[in-house]
C-alpha cells in the first residue's frame, strides 16, 4: 500500500512537472504564470557579474607584440591586461554562460541562478536510484527544453554589449577603478529608473535546496546520486 501511495506521488509530481514544461514552452495561456520578461534592472546586473567573471578570466600578466616585425629590435608591445584585444574578447563572449541560468521560485534577483532547479534534481536523484519516473514525455526533453525568460534574458544581455559599447569602453579604458555595476549599471543604463534590484541579496549560483544541498549544481553534478536518505528509501 506504501509502496502504491509513493507511486501515485511520483506520477503526479511528474504531471506537475510536464504542466510546468508546457507552461514554459507555449508562449500563451499558463506562461503567464510562472514567465515573466526579465526587467532591464536584472538584465544590467546579470550582464555587470558575468562581464566582471570574464575579466577575471582573461586578466592575464604578460605582453603582447604589436610590431610589424616580431623579435626585432624595434618590437613594440602593449599591456593585454589593457589592451582594445582584451576588451574585443570579453565582450564577444560576455553574455555566453547566460543560457547556464535557471529560473527559480525565489524573490528578488534570487529568481535567477546557475542551479539546476530542486525539481529536476530531486527526480534525478529518484532515477539514480532505480525509480521509474513517468512524466509524459522523453526525460531528454525536460533537460534540453529552451526556457523563454532565459532566451529572452541572454537576448537582451547581447543587445547591452552591442548598444552599450562606447560606454564599456569608457569605463574600460578609464574608469575601471569604479566597479562595473555603479558606472555601467547604476550611472548609465538605469539613471533615473529602478534600480531596486542592484542593491538585492543574490548568490548567483544558488542557495541550498531545502535539504541543505545543491548549491550552484550544473546539470551534471545534478544527475550524481545523492547520498542515501533512509525515509525516502523505505518508502
Amino acid at each position: 500500500m506504501t509502496g502504491m501511495r509513493f507511486t501515485w506521488n511520483i506520477l503526479l509530481f511528474g504531471l506537475a512537472l510536464t504542466c510546468a514544461v508546457v507552461a514554459g514552452k507555449d508562449g500563451d495561456g499558463e506562461e503567464d504564470k510562472v514567465s515573466r520578461t526579465p526587467t532591464q534592472c536584472e538584465v544590467c546586473r546579470i550582464f555587470a557579474h558575468e562581464m566582471d567573471s570574464k575579466m577575471k578570466e582573461t586578466f592575464k600578466k604578460k605582453t603582447l607584440d604589436v610590431s610589424s616585425k616580431p623579435f626585432t629590435p624595434d618590437t613594440r608591445k602593449i599591456d593585454y591586461s589593457r589592451s582594445e584585444l582584451r576588451l574585443i574578447e570579453v565582450l564577444d563572449s560576455v553574455c555566453d554562460k547566460v543560457a547556464d541560468y535557471h529560473v527559480h521560485s525565489k524573490e528578488g534577483m534570487q529568481r535567477y541562478a546557475k542551479q539546476e532547479s530542486e525539481t529536476i534534481d530531486t527526480l534525478n536523484a529518484l532515477r539514480n536510484r532505480g525509480v521509474k519516473v513517468d512524466i509524459g514525455m522523453p526525460w531528454e526533453l525536460v533537460e534540453k527544453q529552451p526556457n523563454k525568460e532565459i532566451m529572452a534574458l541572454k537576448r537582451r544581455c547581447e543587445a547591452l554589449a552591442e548598444e552599450y559599447e562606447d560606454d564599456l569602453s569608457a569605463w574600460y579604458f578609464q574608469q575601471q577603478e569604479q566597479p562595473l555595476l555603479d558606472y555601467f549599471c547604476r550611472k548609465n543604463i538605469l539613471k533615473g529608473e529602478d534600480q531596486s534590484c542592484l542593491d538585492q541579496p543574490w548568490e548567483p549560483f544558488g542557495l541550498p535546496y531545502s535539504d541543505g544541498t545543491g548549491v550552484g549544481k550544473t546539470k551534471e553534478e545534478s544527475a550524481r546520486p545523492r547520498p542515501k536518505d533512509k525515509k525516502k528509501d523505505e518508502l
